[in-house]
């Protein structure tokens, strides 16, 4: 499908942009995470105010040296948050499927005596 003019191509360009971000940015926020460090990293000595190429060289390895285990950290806490979501809510489901399940019964019972107390 290709634009006429001028203005639906500028259009169409921004929708498509519009759509690539919103699909990287609804992945998983590891994946994110971990791209954004490494692309920042890999292309900060191309943006920063180097004379020589060597010293970019050196920036570059001393950032990716420094970056790794940072995102190797930031990795471990959204993977342990990730799994923590997880099993709350897998701890949930099984709270809404057995209603006498341990961690949850208390609060469910409560609910339904004030629930019965109400009416």
């Amino acid at each position: 499908m290709e634009p006429h003019n001028a203005a639906s191509s500028a259009h169409y360009h921004h929708r498509h942009i519009r759509d690539s971000l919103k699909s990287f940015f609804s992945c998983p926020r590891t994946d994110s995470s971990i791209f954004f460090v490494f692309s920042f990293s890999f292309f900060f000595p191309y943006f920063a105010n180097s004379s020589s190429w060597r010293r970019a060289v050196v920036s570059h390895v001393f950032l990716v040296r420094g970056l790794i285990p940072i995102s190797f950290f930031l990795l471990l806490f959204f993977l342990f948050a990730v799994l923590l979501v997880d099993a709350i809510k897998m701890a949930n489901k099984s709270a809404r499927r057995n209603q006498f399940n341990y961690p949850f019964a208390h609060t469910r019972i409560l609910q339904t005596k004030m629930s019965i107390s109400e009416f």
